[in-house]
């Protein structure tokens, strides 16, 4: 996605095909294709941040495992909107503990896990950032869930 200056943007990427086969109604899908620009247009704007990238991820409880476990993620920035279904969950950087190839992540608290609401809009930085955002996949949900991921 890269927007225009001061036009609707190119909305031509494959993330908003997705938007399209969502079985929404026409007044909901364009104010999700809406959404979708303000926020790329928004991460845009940021410093040293010429293109973002769109992705959607569509889980069901029972798939994909990978990303259950916290991890750290390898982007520089990363803005996460969880649209339908539970949202990721996450810790503060001060409660892990990491061995020095960053491979093994152990929490010192358990109880200090903080979930992202739906709908909710988390922006946060990656790997290459000295404080980064610790998150996981929530588990055991029992739902299909679809999460909004922009790199920049």
């Amino acid at each position: 996605f890269r927007p225009g200056r001061g036009g609707a943007g190119d909305m031509s990427g494959k993330g908003v095909h997705v938007v399209d086969a969502l079985r929404l109604s026409d007044g909901e899908r364009d104010a999700l294709k809406r959404h979708i620009t303000q926020l790329a247009r928004s991460m845009h704007r940021l410093p040293c941040k010429k293109e973002v990238s769109l992705t959607f991820r569509v889980k069901h409880d029972t798939e994909d495992t990978s990303v259950d476990v916290f991890h750290l993620d390898g982007t520089k920035l990363r803005l996460l909107q969880p649209l339908h279904g539970k949202g990721t969950e996450w810790t503060p950087f001060d409660n892990t503990i990491l061995d020095k190839n960053l491979l093994n992540l152990r929490l010192r608290d358990d109880t200090k896990v903080n979930t992202l609401a739906e709908g909710a809009i988390s922006l946060h930085r990656g790997l290459s950032h000295p404080n980064p955002w610790i998150h996981r996949a929530p588990t055991n949900t029992g739902q299909t869930r679809l999460l909004m991921v922009m790199d920049a």
